[in-house]
């Protein structure tokens, strides 16, 4: 669910449901996308993800490359929230260029004895 300053928005992956409130919470202002400007629906992903592990050849709506892109975005977002200002991130390299402080966050340190070769 996401408040917004003239109502809510309650969705999953199939439906969305819009429920104005507050003295600008009226529906005048929404023009519903053509046609051609929906989004195709995402169908079943768990159906998706089982039917590529069967046959690989298959492609998911929703796989590997496109939720690691979404997740390293997310992270961004919440490191650049914490540290309190914009930040300039090398993707390829993996690290924020303008922050130390970010980029102390994009990683932990292991306590001793242990660590993740990857």
């Amino acid at each position: 669910m996401f408040k917004g300053s003239k109502g809510h928005v309650i969705c999953d992956f199939d439906s969305r449901i819009l429920l104005p409130f507050g003295d600008k919470g009226d529906m005048t202002y929404y023009k519903p996308r053509s046609e051609d400007k929906l989004l195709p629906p995402l169908g079943h992903f768990q159906k998706q993800w089982l039917d590529a592990c069967r046959n690989p050849s298959l492609k998911t709506a929703c796989d590997f490359e496109y939720s690691g892109n979404m997740i390293e975005q997310l992270v961004l977002g919440l490191v650049a929230y914490r540290v309190g200002k914009k930040l300039n991130y090398d993707g390829v390299a993996g690290k924020v260029t303008n922050s130390p402080e970010a980029n102390a966050l994009l990683s932990r340190k292991y306590r001793p004895g242990w660590k993740l070769d990857g």
